[in-house]
């Protein structure tokens, strides 16, 4: 019984779909699609299925019959591949941005460790730098940051083999000469890709500044490669100075100068200070006492030089001591280099090479940056973190970049090297006073930035 209702119910189904196919191909023959012919519609065994039956005509009719979503149907679909995007995406631009700013963390971090094995090998601290126009402490512990050819390329430009050639003007385009040697486009790129300089969340590729002077020719000072963090600095009068010089050829030839005054090296109590310089002998002749040699001339004979401190200098500690962080450049000036005393301060220096010394002030030195200037006697007061990028609120009339050192294009932090080489993510909203007691390496607070 069972089988006989199956039969008659395939039977039933096979030519109720020959009978409305029949009528369906009838239909479009009328319209001119040819003839039909019921050969086409046998369904003989009871078993065949519409692939089976369908002739090539009907199938023809199908393909041409209209498919496809309605107006509504398409603007849901798009609604809702909008919503999905608008959720995705800030997870995905948080994630991007959490894998470049540990990015970042690991190469400012390799600027701490080099300091550490620059001590060990050479048993002291690099110098900050060694003169007016000679490397910086960058350059100078470039061996240990994985760039012993560069450091070889900058020590050969002096006959000396002292690292006192001018950098001033190696990198500047219109000398290509200096010593014998000449600087190529391959240099300036090379010189300018070192990943270690660079925070990803910034920039990347080949970071070189051209200076430019008020008119947009090329200024005297500040072309080079480019970094986006800063040494940290601090003194005890004044303005921070960093020229550390006396007037005179040796610390010994005029003590006073180097106890008491601004510009002296005694007056420094940040991480880093000017190194033990010996001049050549014809040089100290040919300068005598003259104020504006030695460490300011960037044509001085340096016959030697030496670290001046170990890391006994960082008494209150190294994990109480700030020595490198993230400078602030604001996103208007990104890769501008206006140098020329009277320019637009917003503009000035800010981002101009970081491999010598090209002032006397750390904030114009653009390398070297003092969390405070006019630091008051008992480490009170201080100038605050960028907020982000685009923070122009810097203290004063003229909307100096100098009087905010320090920050970065990471939401809501600026991230420091410590004296043990770790690196912390400092909060914008940390008080300016924990800064500048950490940046002094003897005034006996151990703020923490933890």
């Amino acid at each position: 019984m069972r089988n006989f209702v199956e039969n008659a119910s395939k039977n039933s189904l096979n030519n109720w779909i020959k009978n409305s196919v029949k009528s369906q191909m009838l239909k479009w023959a009328d319209q001119g699609g040819g003839a039909v012919y019921d050969e086409e519609l046998r369904t003989d065994t009871g078993k065949c299925w519409l692939s089976e039956c369908f002739s090539a005509k009907f199938l023809q009719l199908l393909r041409s019959s209209p498919f496809g979503f309605t107006l509504v149907e398409l603007l849901v679909v798009i609604a809702i591949i909008g919503v999905l995007i608008a959720i995705l995406l800030p997870a995905v631009q948080a994630a991007r941005e959490a894998a470049r700013r540990m990015s970042c963390s690991n190469q400012v971090k390799q600027l701490g460790l080099a300091v550490h094995t620059f001590h060990d090998t050479r048993q002291g601290l690099p110098p900050v730098h060694i003169g007016y126009g000679k490397p910086s402490l960058y350059v100078l512990i470039y061996p240990f940051m994985e760039q012993p050819a560069l450091y070889e390329k900058l020590g050969s430009l002096s006959p000396r083999s002292t690292m006192d050639g001018d950098l001033r003007n190696w990198f500047r385009d219109t000398t290509k000469t200096i010593n014998g040697v000449t600087r190529t486009q391959a240099d300036k790129n090379g010189a300018a890709s070192i990943s270690i300089m660079t925070c990803p969340t910034r920039r990347s590729g080949i970071a070189y500044a051209n200076s430019i002077d008020a008119g947009g020719g090329e200024w005297k000072d500040g072309s080079g490669p480019q970094s986006d963090y800063a040494v940290v600095f601090t003194a005890r009068q004044g303005d921070a100075e960093i020229w550390g010089y006396s007037n005179g050829a040796t610390e010994a030839t005029n003590s006073n100068e180097w106890t008491s005054h601004r510009y002296s090296v005694n007056n420094v109590d940040g991480p880093f200070r000017i190194g033990i310089i010996t001049y050549t002998d014809s040089y100290i002749t040919a300068s005598g006492t003259a104020g504006n040699k030695y460490s300011k001339d960037s044509g001085a004979e340096i016959a030697s030089w030496q670290s001046r401190d170990e890391m006994a200098w960082w008494s209150d500690g190294s994990t109480n001591q700030i020595i490198f962080g993230e400078k602030h450049i604001p996103q208007e000036i990104l890769g501008v280099c206006t140098a020329e005393a009277g320019t637009d301060l917003r503009h000035r220096a800010t981002d101009c090479t970081y491999t010598y010394l090209r002032g006397h002030n750390p904030g114009i030195g653009t390398w070297l940056k003092g969390v405070i200037r006019n630091r008051n006697a008992d480490l009170t007061n201080g100038n605050p973190l960028a907020t982000g990028p685009n923070d122009l609120s810097y203290s004063g009339t003229d909307r100096n970049p100098n009087d905010m050192p320090f920050g970065s294009y990471h939401p809501g932090i600026c991230q420091f090297v410590l004296g043990d080489g770790s690196v912390r993510g400092v909060s914008v909203t940390t008080l300016p006073k924990i800064l500048t007691r950490l940046s002094c390496v003897n005034d006996g607070n151990t703020d923490s930035l933890y």
